[in-house]
């Protein structure tokens, strides 16, 4: 009887020891995992911060095209109504596009921060 006892003595040790183990690996395995996952977000982060920064350039080249456009398009028919640019009415006129790429840009950095 003494020698069971003993026996399950070293096979309870024995298995705490392996359940030991194998928690210590998966807790391992978790802060692998989250620093990768930190990693991936900061990644992310940034691209989107480059992708907005050019973005940024092609929306203000659009811009800048559409007010030289309307500016000349202005000067052609100044003599048939009297009426010149005005960069208020134009800057209106485009609100509405330039409204929904500020919220893209602002709610897409908000998820990955």
């Amino acid at each position: 009887m003494k020698k069971i006892i003993e026996n399950l003595t070293r096979l309870f040790f024995l298995l705490m020891a392996i359940l030991i183990s194998n928690t210590l690996q998966a807790q391992d395995i978790l802060d692998k995992l989250s620093q990768s996952q930190k990693e991936a977000k900061s990644t992310t982060k940034e691209g989107l911060e480059i992708f907005f920064g050019y973005m940024d350039i092609a929306l203000a080249m659009v811009i800048g095209g559409w007010a030289v456009i309307s500016w000349r398009a202005s000067k052609r028919s100044d003599s048939e109504d009297g009426e010149s640019f005005n960069l208020l009415s134009f800057a209106m006129t485009k609100l509405g596009a330039i409204g929904g790429y500020i919220l893209i840009r602002v709610v897409a950095l908000q998820l990955v921060s």
